[in-house]
């Protein structure tokens, strides 16, 4: 019998915070390379647009910032990839709007990880801004789309009874303690995250994810608008990870995914898969 889809995904979001705070406990790792701008240039249209933080809609606000970098990086050759991303670093917040990876009609997919995309944004985000990579504490995946992580969305929510038929709105926060926690970090919609953090520790500095909070606008409880919030805090010197769940079942290595950032969230499996 092959492992549920949620035990699929809790056990990759707890291979990835434990490799996580591995790398923190690392002070003499050294961050990889930032992609440089000629190369990003090369491969990449990026446009940066400045707007008024207004503008920008969040259904639990995060203020502190009069403005977000609304940036969109396409891949030149094929336009239908790209990151779309909203960057304000006073408030620390990093907003994925909307995120394709893969383009089934060509097999194509984005030269680089959502994880070192998105720290390359932040680190310019924040040279403009003149402030420090290290300001980061938001990280929101908007408008969940990708269909395994909404299934475990609703699962999560089932799991602590939240009844999603008679609520407005919802909004339910979960913590390290939480097997929905390791869950939710090992959809296609979370994993990006502990990989970014490792990946750019150096500039970021030892930071991990607190808390994630499920936002849903239940106007048709069938179809739930989801939104991610994760909480990016500065990680203790020594950590616990000890979730209701402490023995985790064995990983089905037919249905295992890789421990490789596949976290641009998009609708393309394949992409999930890559």
């Amino acid at each position: 019998m092959g492992v549920s889809r949620w035990d699929k995904f809790y056990n990759k979001g707890k291979r990835d915070m434990e490799s996580l705070s591995a790398r923190l406990g690392n002070s003499d790792a050294q961050d990889p390379d930032p992609i440089a701008e000629s190369e990003m240039s090369e491969k990449l249209a990026t446009t940066w647009k400045k707007v008024s933080a207004n503008e920008i809609t969040l259904r639990n606000g995060v203020e502190g910032s009069d403005h977000f970098f609304d940036v969109n990086a396409k891949l030149k050759k094929l336009k239908t990839l790209y990151y779309h991303s909203f960057f304000s670093p006073r408030p620390g917040v990093i907003i994925a709007a909307s995120n394709e990876g893969y383009d089934k009609s060509s097999n194509t997919t984005m030269p680089w990880k959502w994880s070192k995309t998105i720290g390359t944004l932040w680190m310019q985000a924040c040279t403009k801004d003149n402030l420090l990579p290290s300001s980061l504490k938001w990280i929101f995946r908007d408008t969940i789309t990708n269909p395994e992580t909404r299934d475990v969305l609703k699962e999560a929510l089932l799991r602590t009874k939240v009844n999603m038929k008679t609520l407005d709105t919802i909004e339910k926060t979960f913590t390290r303690k939480d097997e929905a926690f390791y869950a939710i970090m090992g959809t296609p919609n979370g994993n990006g995250i502990p990989w970014l953090l490792k990946e750019y520790a150096h500039h970021l500095g030892e930071k991990t994810v607190t808390s994630i909070t499920i936002l849903a606008e239940m106007d048709d409880p069938t179809n739930p608008l989801f939104d991610l919030k994760f909480a990016i805090g500065k990680a203790p010197t020594r950590e616990s990870t000890t979730a209701t769940n402490t023995s985790p079942p064995e990983i089905d290595p037919q249905n295992a995914y890789d421990d490789e950032d596949d976290g641009c969230g998009c609708h393309g499996l394949s992409c999930t898969l890559m």
